[in-house]
Protein backbone atom coordinates (compact mmCIF):
# COMPACT_ATOMS: atom_id res chain seq x y z
CA UNK A 1 0.00 0.00 0.00
CA UNK A 2 1.75 3.95 -1.07
CA UNK A 3 1.80 5.82 1.77
CA UNK A 4 -0.89 8.31 2.56
CA UNK A 5 -0.04 11.91 1.29
CA UNK A 6 -1.36 14.11 4.00
CA UNK A 7 0.13 11.83 6.96
CA UNK A 8 3.63 11.89 5.31
CA UNK A 9 3.19 15.45 4.63
CA UNK A 10 2.65 16.11 8.23
CA UNK A 11 5.79 13.91 8.96
CA UNK A 12 8.23 15.53 6.77
CA UNK A 13 6.89 18.65 8.20
CA UNK A 14 6.90 17.94 11.47
CA UNK A 15 10.98 17.49 11.02
CA UNK A 16 11.73 20.19 8.93
CA UNK A 17 9.91 22.46 11.55
CA UNK A 18 11.34 20.21 14.27
CA UNK A 19 14.80 21.02 13.20
CA UNK A 20 14.04 24.94 11.40
CA UNK A 21 12.18 25.34 14.62
CA UNK A 22 13.70 23.20 17.00
CA UNK A 23 12.88 24.79 20.41
CA UNK A 24 9.56 26.56 19.03
CA UNK A 25 8.40 22.71 18.88
CA UNK A 26 10.77 22.26 22.26
CA UNK A 27 13.80 19.95 21.03
CA UNK A 28 14.52 18.34 17.58
CA UNK A 29 14.25 15.07 19.31
CA UNK A 30 10.04 15.95 19.29
CA UNK A 31 10.57 15.99 15.66
CA UNK A 32 12.32 12.84 15.72
CA UNK A 33 9.92 11.18 18.04
CA UNK A 34 7.14 12.11 15.49
CA UNK A 35 8.93 11.17 12.59
CA UNK A 36 9.59 7.52 13.75
CA UNK A 37 6.20 7.55 14.97
CA UNK A 38 4.62 8.04 11.27
CA UNK A 39 7.49 5.36 9.99
CA UNK A 40 4.76 2.98 9.03
CA UNK A 41 3.21 5.21 6.41
CA UNK A 42 6.50 5.99 4.73
CA UNK A 43 8.03 3.85 1.90
CA UNK A 44 10.57 1.09 2.86
CA UNK A 45 13.23 2.72 1.48
CA UNK A 46 12.11 6.44 3.27
CA UNK A 47 12.04 4.79 6.17
CA UNK A 48 15.50 3.54 5.88
CA UNK A 49 16.73 6.90 4.71
CA UNK A 50 15.00 8.37 7.60
CA UNK A 51 16.39 6.58 9.96
CA UNK A 52 20.13 6.54 8.46
CA UNK A 53 19.70 10.47 8.33
CA UNK A 54 18.45 10.09 12.10
CA UNK A 55 21.50 7.98 13.35
CA UNK A 56 23.83 9.92 11.88
CA UNK A 57 22.48 13.25 13.66
CA UNK A 58 22.73 11.63 17.24
CA UNK A 59 25.82 10.41 16.44
CA UNK A 60 26.56 14.52 16.03
CA UNK A 61 27.33 14.32 12.30
CA UNK A 62 27.99 18.16 11.63
CA UNK A 63 29.43 18.17 8.02
CA UNK A 64 28.21 17.20 4.54
CA UNK A 65 30.97 14.65 4.78
CA UNK A 66 29.61 13.30 7.58
CA UNK A 67 26.71 12.59 5.59
CA UNK A 68 28.12 11.33 2.57
CA UNK A 69 26.45 8.14 2.43
CA UNK A 70 23.02 9.68 3.05
CA UNK A 71 23.31 12.11 0.70
CA UNK A 72 23.81 9.80 -1.96
CA UNK A 73 21.22 7.27 -1.09
CA UNK A 74 18.68 10.36 -0.95
CA UNK A 75 20.09 11.45 -4.93
CA UNK A 76 19.80 8.03 -5.97
CA UNK A 77 15.85 7.87 -4.48
CA UNK A 78 15.19 10.96 -5.75
CA UNK A 79 16.76 9.69 -9.11
CA UNK A 80 14.36 6.65 -8.93
CA UNK A 81 11.62 7.97 -7.77
CA UNK A 82 11.23 11.09 -9.67
CA UNK A 83 9.04 10.30 -12.90
CA UNK A 84 6.16 8.15 -11.35
CA UNK A 85 6.07 8.53 -7.57
CA UNK A 86 6.03 12.58 -7.77
CA UNK A 87 4.99 12.30 -4.02
CA UNK A 88 7.76 10.45 -2.50
CA UNK A 89 10.86 12.61 -4.89
CA UNK A 90 9.53 15.66 -2.98
CA UNK A 91 9.69 13.81 0.20
CA UNK A 92 13.64 13.16 -0.37
CA UNK A 93 13.95 16.73 -1.66
CA UNK A 94 12.40 18.48 2.25
CA UNK A 95 13.90 15.45 3.89
CA UNK A 96 17.40 16.87 2.23
CA UNK A 97 16.00 20.16 2.82
CA UNK A 98 15.48 19.74 6.60
CA UNK A 99 19.49 17.88 6.94
CA UNK A 100 21.16 20.91 5.26
CA UNK A 101 19.36 23.36 7.62
CA UNK A 102 20.73 21.35 10.51
CA UNK A 103 24.08 21.29 8.93
CA UNK A 104 24.03 25.05 8.51
CA UNK A 105 23.42 25.77 5.17
CA UNK A 106 19.78 27.29 5.00
CA UNK A 107 20.27 28.72 1.19
CA UNK A 108 20.55 24.93 0.22
CA UNK A 109 17.53 24.17 1.75
CA UNK A 110 15.54 26.72 0.75
CA UNK A 111 16.88 26.14 -3.07
CA UNK A 112 15.80 22.23 -2.14
CA UNK A 113 12.56 23.21 -0.95
CA UNK A 114 11.69 25.76 -4.30
CA UNK A 115 12.29 22.81 -6.06
CA UNK A 116 9.12 20.73 -4.84
CA UNK A 117 7.07 23.45 -5.22
CA UNK A 118 8.42 24.14 -9.23
CA UNK A 119 8.97 20.75 -10.06
CA UNK A 120 6.18 18.40 -8.28
CA UNK A 121 3.78 21.41 -7.63
CA UNK A 122 0.86 18.90 -7.46
CA UNK A 123 2.06 16.97 -4.21
CA UNK A 124 0.99 17.05 -1.05
CA UNK A 125 4.40 19.06 0.09
CA UNK A 126 4.13 21.81 -2.70
CA UNK A 127 1.36 23.18 -0.30
CA UNK A 128 3.13 23.35 2.81
CA UNK A 129 6.81 25.14 1.27
CA UNK A 130 6.08 28.47 1.94
CA UNK A 131 4.88 27.55 5.66
CA UNK A 132 8.76 26.02 5.81
CA UNK A 133 10.53 28.76 4.35
CA UNK A 134 9.20 30.96 6.37
CA UNK A 135 9.79 28.84 9.74
CA UNK A 136 13.54 28.67 8.48
CA UNK A 137 13.72 32.83 7.98
CA UNK A 138 12.13 32.67 11.57
CA UNK A 139 15.12 30.71 12.61
CA UNK A 140 17.78 32.61 11.61
CA UNK A 141 16.01 35.70 12.68
CA UNK A 142 16.06 34.06 16.19
CA UNK A 143 19.46 32.90 16.12
CA UNK A 144 20.66 36.23 14.90
CA UNK A 145 19.07 37.99 17.90
CA UNK A 146 20.57 35.26 20.11
CA UNK A 147 23.76 35.72 18.84
CA UNK A 148 23.83 39.41 20.26
CA UNK A 149 22.65 38.59 23.49
CA UNK A 150 26.05 37.75 25.13
CA UNK A 151 27.96 38.62 28.46
CA UNK A 152 28.80 42.43 29.03
CA UNK A 153 26.11 43.24 25.96
CA UNK A 154 23.42 45.25 27.31
CA UNK A 155 19.72 43.45 27.14
CA UNK A 156 17.60 45.97 24.64
CA UNK A 157 15.03 47.69 26.08
CA UNK A 158 11.50 47.27 25.47
CA UNK A 159 8.25 49.48 26.37
CA UNK A 160 5.25 47.43 27.21
CA UNK A 161 2.59 46.79 29.85
CA UNK A 162 1.98 44.74 32.29
CA UNK A 163 -0.80 41.86 32.99
CA UNK A 164 -2.15 44.56 35.01
CA UNK A 165 -2.02 47.30 32.81
CA UNK A 166 1.04 49.07 34.03
CA UNK A 167 3.91 50.52 32.07
CA UNK A 168 6.94 47.25 32.20
CA UNK A 169 10.19 48.78 30.41
CA UNK A 170 14.05 47.72 31.60
CA UNK A 171 14.86 51.29 31.54
CA UNK A 172 12.40 51.80 34.46
CA UNK A 173 14.36 49.34 36.50
CA UNK A 174 17.87 50.59 35.48
CA UNK A 175 19.99 50.44 38.91
CA UNK A 176 18.45 47.12 39.99
CA UNK A 177 19.80 43.32 39.08
CA UNK A 178 17.07 41.97 37.20
CA UNK A 179 16.06 38.27 36.37
CA UNK A 180 13.90 38.60 32.77
CA UNK A 181 12.12 34.92 33.08
CA UNK A 182 10.70 33.92 29.39
CA UNK A 183 8.00 30.95 31.04
CA UNK A 184 4.58 29.26 30.76
CA UNK A 185 2.29 27.44 32.85
CA UNK A 186 2.55 24.71 30.44
CA UNK A 187 6.29 24.15 30.52
CA UNK A 188 6.91 21.33 33.44
CA UNK A 189 10.67 22.57 33.71
CA UNK A 190 9.77 26.47 34.25
CA UNK A 191 6.66 25.17 36.82
CA UNK A 192 9.19 23.10 38.39
CA UNK A 193 11.43 26.11 39.16
CA UNK A 194 9.39 28.12 40.26
CA UNK A 195 10.02 27.55 44.09
CA UNK A 196 13.74 28.24 43.46
CA UNK A 197 12.65 31.60 41.59
CA UNK A 198 10.24 33.05 44.41
CA UNK A 199 13.10 31.92 47.16
CA UNK A 200 15.92 33.84 45.17
CA UNK A 201 13.02 36.77 44.79
CA UNK A 202 12.42 36.79 48.88
CA UNK A 203 16.18 36.50 49.29
CA UNK A 204 17.37 39.21 47.22
CA UNK A 205 14.73 41.79 46.72
CA UNK A 206 14.89 43.80 49.57
CA UNK A 207 18.61 44.71 48.20
CA UNK A 208 17.53 45.57 44.48
CA UNK A 209 17.05 42.64 42.84
CA UNK A 210 13.66 42.56 40.64
CA UNK A 211 12.34 39.67 38.20
CA UNK A 212 10.29 40.40 35.22
CA UNK A 213 8.42 37.20 33.64
CA UNK A 214 6.98 36.52 30.33
CA UNK A 215 4.61 34.36 29.87
CA UNK A 216 4.75 32.21 26.68
CA UNK A 217 1.04 30.82 27.44
CA UNK A 218 -1.42 30.95 24.86
CA UNK A 219 -4.57 33.35 24.25
CA UNK A 220 -7.00 33.30 26.11
CA UNK A 221 -5.19 32.03 29.27
CA UNK A 222 -4.36 34.91 30.70
CA UNK A 223 -6.64 33.99 33.92
CA UNK A 224 -4.85 30.83 33.73
CA UNK A 225 -1.14 33.03 33.83
CA UNK A 226 -3.25 35.51 36.88
CA UNK A 227 -4.52 32.43 38.79
CA UNK A 228 -0.93 30.37 39.07
CA UNK A 229 1.60 33.44 39.80
CA UNK A 230 -1.25 33.97 42.50
CA UNK A 231 -1.04 30.64 43.89
CA UNK A 232 2.82 30.14 43.38
CA UNK A 233 3.66 33.92 44.96
CA UNK A 234 5.03 35.34 42.06
CA UNK A 235 5.10 38.82 43.24
CA UNK A 236 6.26 40.12 39.72
CA UNK A 237 5.22 42.65 36.86
CA UNK A 238 4.33 39.69 34.37
CA UNK A 239 3.83 40.73 30.30
CA UNK A 240 1.53 38.09 28.28
CA UNK A 241 0.10 38.55 24.87
CA UNK A 242 -1.01 35.32 24.24
CA UNK A 243 1.12 34.81 21.53
CA UNK A 244 2.77 31.67 22.69
CA UNK A 245 5.52 31.32 20.32
CA UNK A 246 4.90 34.44 18.79
CA UNK A 247 5.20 36.46 21.80
CA UNK A 248 6.10 39.97 20.68
CA UNK A 249 9.09 40.00 23.42
CA UNK A 250 9.94 36.26 23.06
CA UNK A 251 10.22 37.17 18.87
CA UNK A 252 11.89 40.21 19.53
CA UNK A 253 15.03 38.25 21.95
CA UNK A 254 15.28 35.01 19.59
CA UNK A 255 13.31 32.80 22.08
CA UNK A 256 12.87 29.37 20.85
CA UNK A 257 13.20 27.31 23.75
CA UNK A 258 11.60 27.42 27.45
CA UNK A 259 12.86 27.98 29.96
CA UNK A 260 15.00 30.93 29.04
CA UNK A 261 16.19 33.34 31.28
CA UNK A 262 18.89 36.45 31.77
CA UNK A 263 20.39 37.98 34.44
CA UNK A 264 21.17 41.93 34.13
CA UNK A 265 23.31 43.90 36.03
CA UNK A 266 22.62 47.74 37.47
CA UNK A 267 23.81 48.98 34.15
CA UNK A 268 21.41 46.71 32.16
CA UNK A 269 24.48 44.54 30.86
CA UNK A 270 24.11 40.67 30.87
CA UNK A 271 26.13 39.32 33.65
CA UNK A 272 24.25 35.07 33.21
CA UNK A 273 21.83 33.57 30.89
CA UNK A 274 20.00 30.06 31.68
CA UNK A 275 21.60 30.07 35.27
CA UNK A 276 19.86 27.97 38.08
CA UNK A 277 20.23 27.51 41.87
CA UNK A 278 23.30 27.80 43.35
CA UNK A 279 24.87 29.08 40.37
CA UNK A 280 22.21 31.77 40.17
CA UNK A 281 22.12 33.16 43.63
CA UNK A 282 25.92 33.59 43.36
CA UNK A 283 25.77 35.89 40.11
CA UNK A 284 22.80 38.07 42.13
CA UNK A 285 24.96 38.27 44.97
CA UNK A 286 28.28 39.59 42.64
CA UNK A 287 25.84 42.12 40.51
CA UNK A 288 24.27 43.38 43.93
CA UNK A 289 28.18 44.21 44.50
Amino acid sequence: MPPRPRIVAAFVCALLLGSIVAEIMHHRSLALTRAGAAETELSPEMSRLLKAVQTRLAAGGTSETDFAAELTGLETHFNATRLDRPEEAAQVLALEASLFVELGAPDRSRTLLRRVKTEFPQTTLAGEIDTVLAAIDRRLAAEQARAALVTGAVFPDFSEQDTTGRPLSLAALRGKVVFIDFWATWCGPCVADVPNVVRTYETFHAQGFEIIGVSLDQRGEAATVAQFTRKNGMPWPQYFDGGQWDNKLAVKYGVTAIPATYLLDRSGRIVGRDLHGAELEAAIVRALK
